[in-house]
């Protein structure tokens, strides 16, 4: 699909996918690369370039691959991983390399690489919709449908799957997938972890507020899914530090990162090919700090008390 778009609307291709991804297409009547990333930088692309000579891969253990490119760290970098705070979207773990940043596309061509952004949204500049709330609602359900609906497809012979916790998010994209099934298909599977050993004194009012698989029971039992469980006993979320590291590239900013791991695995021996989930969903649609901060920095006071009651009601 990738090529077929390149050759069809050439580098503005980016624009008319839809989903993640990450690619490279040497052309060769033009004699030049010419690489994406999606606007939302869900797939990473790490780069190496000193003016004669490009290297890239979505991990940066492919670059090291070459010996002769130098590990030295970005203390700059590492310093904002430790604050949590992150001011940009280029540097890595490693001075020698970057990242190419969401929504921008690079060509190399004759020995010069040019890097420019082919999508920017800008919620200050964006026309405020008159409608009701009825028509925005329905309007969100249209494009939320079509994200669901195109993630959907997948090559013959696999399937598509979706974590779940039984929270709003997952939950909704789960309940949409389950509707655009056919109805000759299999049930849709979903996959969710649940926790055994847990101390009996954190329990409230007899529920455990760490297992969430009463709410995600629920969902299963309603849509007549197919459940694949991640049982989690006593197994430490830094027993694995070492390999989680060496797998994301870099210092690991969630602890049950692991536990994900290992529900992975469990996915693609289901030979479930796409995997969704509804991580992202409370930052798009709850105002967070960042929100807050801007709106105060900007004297909009009034837009802020607004934002911060509508959080303490959700």
């Amino acid at each position: 699909y990738i090529l077929r778009a390149y050759e069809l609307w050439g580098e503005e291709a980016p624009l008319r996918l839809l989903g993640d991804f990450a690619f490279a297409v040497w052309d060769e009547s033009n004699q030049t690369l010419f690489c994406a990333r999606d606007p939302i930088g869900v797939k990473p692309f790490i780069y190496y370039w000193d003016g004669k000579r490009l290297l890239f891969g979505s991990e940066s253990k492919q670059i090291f691959e070459d010996s002769t490119i130098s590990k030295e760290l970005n203390s700059a970098f590492l310093g904002e991983v430790l604050i949590v705070s992150f001011s940009s979207r280029e540097e890595t773990p490693y001075r020698a390399l970057h990242r190419l940043p969401p929504g921008y596309k690079f060509h190399v061509r004759s020995g010069v690489c040019t890097i420019r952004s082919y999508w920017h949204w800008n919620p200050d500049t964006e026309s405020v919709s008159k409608g009701s709330l009825e028509e925005h609602a329905e309007g969100f359900r249209t494009i939320f449908d079509k994200a669901v609906r195109c993630r959907l497809r997948v090559p013959r012979g696999y399937r598509t799957g979706s974590l779940l916790s039984g929270g709003l998010d997952s939950s909704s994209i789960v309940g949409v997938a389950t509707r655009m099934r056919q109805a000759d298909e299999r049930p849709f599977p979903v996959f969710t972890i649940h926790f055994d050993a847990i101390d009996p004194s954190r329990r409230i009012k007899n529920k455990d507020p760490v297992d969430e698989s009463f709410y995600s029971s629920t969902m299963i039992r309603h849509f007549g899914l197919e459940r694949h469980e991640l049982r989690i006993e006593c197994q430490s979320p830094l027993g694995d530090l070492e390999e989680n590291m060496r797998i994301q590239d870099g210092p690991l900013f969630f602890p049950n990162l692991a536990y994900f791991q290992m529900l992975f695995h469990q996915v693609s021996a289901s030979g479930v090919r796409v995997l969704l989930h509804g991580e992202g969903g409370d930052e798009l649609f709850v105002p967070g700090s960042s929100c807050a901060s801007r709106e105060i920095w900007r004297g909009r006071f009034e837009t802020f008390f607004k934002d911060a009651k509508g959080k303490k009601q959700l």
